[in-house]
């Protein structure tokens, strides 16, 4: 396939909903309008796709970013463009917000409407809540963006990768890699590009709909109309409620009386930004999750606080009806009155599975062993050099018994006069050992040191 973009295509490409940040249409007066048609023919190739316009909205944007995120000083125009690129073209989230927004706001033009405006902002916040609930694995104070606005870049590509939904080459996309691409691979990425947003669009609007469900029907205009008349106006709240618990929960139909949602305030509520930063109580991925969508969407932190409000009430609505579920399914006969820790304990004997709270349990009584002592064994001249020669194993997998090479490579006293005459015996040099060691720590330690910079 060609990697060609006619002025056309590029023009309708930015108008429509595709390529939204990039707003070249809207330079356009209406003696350009007219002779659009007449430049169809003429070719935009990737490389020259760098026009005046766009250089000035990307270096908008990355002035914007700047202005939050700390970037490293060696970020190229190429990088700042791909990072905005990220931002706007599909499937990131600021993407998928923005497409929300212009499918809601159909018959209006895309972001001309106001009586979505609630609605909207809740979409813009589902999507953000859907592609970010998986980084809360991380440990605690480890999120992409932080309260000074400074960027984790692991975290923040571990972002990027999840929200990129594309074939599995272009995957684990980061600045390094495209930096590195020559044309012949950018013209592959071209290819793929036009392939899926261009000229295909069947899979990229499969994959929308199974992100955002409520808008699966939600397309013509007697729908939109009958959403419309739906909507009440002057209660975006309840509206943004709705829209939360129909988007996000696949499980909605399960929950009891899902026509009704009652809300009890279990965040407070913060006279600013820095009082909520530093909240200890708020986990890392909801300051990250806040952090994204006030930085990219301008949600304001009460709307953000009321909306996981509801969210946290129907996540536990959720978890009480599952939990309900699994103990009925745990329970061996019915009006059993065996205990928990019993009920496990049977289960393993018999070799069927457990139930997550039966597990927990079950762990939770076991015996634990006793943890090892934390001062080594004191060794002797045959037990060490033994050790260091037969029977050292790999450092992570227990450490208890690589005392000896410690020892060595940090000369304590005592250690090499031990073992020194005997290794020196059997072909070892101790001080090439100990070098080659450090040197090799020292190496590690500056390459990843590098790599954080």
């Amino acid at each position: 396939m060609n990697s060609e973009i006619t002025l056309l295509e590029l023009n309708l490409f930015i108008k429509f909903e595709d390529f939204p940040y990039l707003g070249i249409f809207k330079h356009l007066d209406a003696n350009e309008l007219d002779k659009l048609e007449s430049f169809a023919t003429k070719i935009f190739y990737p490389e020259e796709m760098f026009t005046e316009v766009i250089y000035k909205e990307v270096n908008a944007i990355k002035q914007k970013l700047q202005s939050r995120i700390k970037f490293p000083n060696h970020t190229s125009f190429l990088l700042t463009y791909k990072l905005s690129h990220y931002l706007a073209v599909p499937p990131t989230i600021v993407d998928y917000s923005l497409r929300v927004q212009a499918r809601l706001n159909t018959e209006k033009g895309p972001y001309k409407g106001s009586n979505y405006e609630g609605l909207t902002e809740a979409c813009c916040l589902v999507a953000t809540l859907k592609l970010m609930w998986g980084l809360d694995s991380h440990t605690k104070h480890s999120y992409p963006i932080d309260k000074f606005g400074n960027l984790n870049l692991e975290l923040w590509s571990e972002l990027i990768r999840r929200c990129w939904l594309m074939l599995p080459e272009y995957s684990n996309l980061d600045d390094r890699i495209v930096a590195s691409w020559d044309k012949p691979q950018m013209n592959n990425y071209m290819d793929w590009f036009h392939q899926n947003i261009l000229e295909d669009r069947q899979e990229v609007d499969q994959k929308f709909c199974t992100l955002f469900p409520l808008l699966k029907h939600k397309r013509t205009k007697k729908s939109l109309a009958k959403l419309k008349s739906r909507l009440p106006t002057e209660h975006n709240l309840d509206a943004i409620r709705k829209v939360v618990r129909n988007s996000i929960f696949d499980m909605t139909e399960k929950l009891p009386d899902k026509n009704r949602v009652e809300c009890g305030k279990i965040y407070r509520s913060y006279s600013n930004t820095r009082d909520f930063a530093d909240d200890e109580s708020i986990s890392p991925i909801i300051k990250t999750l806040y952090f994204v969508v006030e930085l990219l969407l301008g949600v304001k932190l009460e709307t953000f606080m009321d909306t996981l409000t509801v969210l946290e009430h129907n996540l536990e609505k959720g978890t009480e009806l599952y939990k309900q579920k699994r103990l009925q399914i745990a329970r061996p006969f019915k009006g059993s009155t065996c205990s928990l820790a019993n009920l496990a304990a049977t289960q393993v004997r018999c070799g069927s599975s457990l139930s997550a709270l039966a597990y927990k349990t079950l762990q939770r009584n076991k015996k634990r062993p006793l943890l090892p002592k934390i001062e080594p064994p004191s060794w002797s001249r045959d037990a060490a050099i033994s050790s260091i020669l037969y029977e050292t194993p790999v450092p992570k997998i227990r450490k208890d018994q690589t005392h000896v090479l410690q020892c060595l490579v940090q000369n304590e006293p005592g250690v090499l006069a031990r073992v020194s005459s005997a290794l020196a015996g059997r072909g070892f040099n101790i001080d090439s050992l100990v070098g080659c060691f450090i040197a090799i720590c020292s190496s590690t330690l500056i390459a990843f040191q590098h790599f954080l910079a």
